[in-house]
């Protein structure tokens, strides 16, 4: 890559039976200059990287119906802003444009349900926790893993080293076993609420 012009490629994958790759963490700097490259990427990743979300958090996107369902490779050379550039590209070839807009949806409350739980787990000293992070760093693992936009109302406001285990039961879901989870280790629990979230929502142009 550090032997490249500056270029940028989007364009249907040549790499279909290759694993889906994501955009999460695109950006490689090299010499000052974004060097990276993506194959067989889901087209909402892309999406979300072009207008600022978290590229594998789709619970806050809103999708036409008739999306692309196509994977692209992504190829970035230039000493430009990603999101502009992808956005541009989004829209000129194949017809996508996205802007914010707030929205009544399904979501759920996260709420601090038994602080001793959770002052038990955060004196817990685990090399393996996810390392000072805040709260609302944690919140889009949980919309990626859950499928809808949460909301932090726990209060908490410091930053932790965080860390969880949910293998499921007999008959369990992964959804569920992590909703348990975060209450039996963390002592947060989720209330489904519907409320105005600010939404991506995204339109064709063609």
């Amino acid at each position: 890559l550090n032997k490249l012009p500056e270029a940028i490629v989007l364009r249907p994958t040549k790499c279909p039976k290759e694993p889906p790759d994501s955009v999460a963490g695109f950006g490689t700097t090299i010499d000052g200059c974004i060097k990276d490259v993506r194959v067989n990427v889901d087209i909402r990743e892309l999406i979300n990287l072009a207008y600022g979300m978290d590229p594998l958090d789709m619970a806050r996107s809103q999708f036409p119906k008739d999306l692309p369902r196509e994977h692209f490779d992504f190829l970035f050379t230039m000493p430009r802003d990603v999101k502009e550039v992808l956005r541009n590209e989004l829209e000129t070839r194949i017809g996508l444009t996205a802007h914010r807009e707030n929205l009544d949806a399904d979501a759920l409350l996260l709420k601090l349900a038994d602080l001793k739980t959770w002052e038990r787990h955060i004196n817990q000293k685990n090399q393996d926790a996810m390392q000072k992070e805040t709260i609302d760093d944690f919140i889009p693992f949980l919309e990626w893993r859950i499928g809808k936009p949460v909301v932090n109302q726990t209060g908490l406001t410091g930053n932790y080293d965080l860390q969880m285990q949910w293998p499921s039961r007999a008959g369990e879901s992964d959804k569920n076993a992590l909703v348990r989870a975060l209450s039996e280790q963390l002592g947060l629990e989720l209330v489904p609420t519907n409320t105005p979230i600010e939404m991506l929502v995204v339109e064709k142009t063609k």
